[in-house]
């Protein structure tokens, strides 16, 4: 499969192209927390507020001390492609996505709490999304 990505996968994952502050991997889903986790730091990456040119989300791949493991755990299967760019990829035989949020150029987001669901403005700021 082709990708999307301005850059490919095998070099985001390396981390050697894209610094630790534009990339969060999920090793997972969970609808309660990985899903409003990702919405965070979706909105994050859109605000762009070191203009770094947004971020990437990896998920299915996890992480340890900000360095994707291999190989890869695999089995997303997304479903279609919206507003941050979805890139299905083949590694080590298994299915990954990728989310990318390049930067917005209608500034600034906000997100809902995942606890109070009040709309907060999130930023990243080194390899964390806090708020703004």
């Amino acid at each position: 499969m082709s990708s999307i990505l301005p850059i490919g996968v095998e070099d985001l994952l390396s981390g050697q192209t894209v610094e630790i502050a534009r990339l969060e991997f999920k090793a997972s889903w969970n609808k309660d927390n990985t899903g409003p986790q990702i919405l965070q730091t979706l909105c994050a990456f859109a605000n762009d507020l070191h203009n770094l040119n947004g971020g990437y989300i990896v998920i299915a791949v996890a992480e340890k001390a900000g360095v994707a493991q291999r190989p890869v755990r695999g089995r997303i299967q997304p479903t279609r492609p919206i507003d941050p760019v979805f890139s299905p990829e083949d590694l080590d035989g298994r299915k990954i996505l990728v989310l990318w949020a390049p930067p917005s150029d209608q500034r600034s987001h906000q997100v809902p709490d995942a606890r109070n669901g009040k709309l907060e403005y999130l930023v990243r700021i080194g390899a964390e999304t806090i708020k703004a």
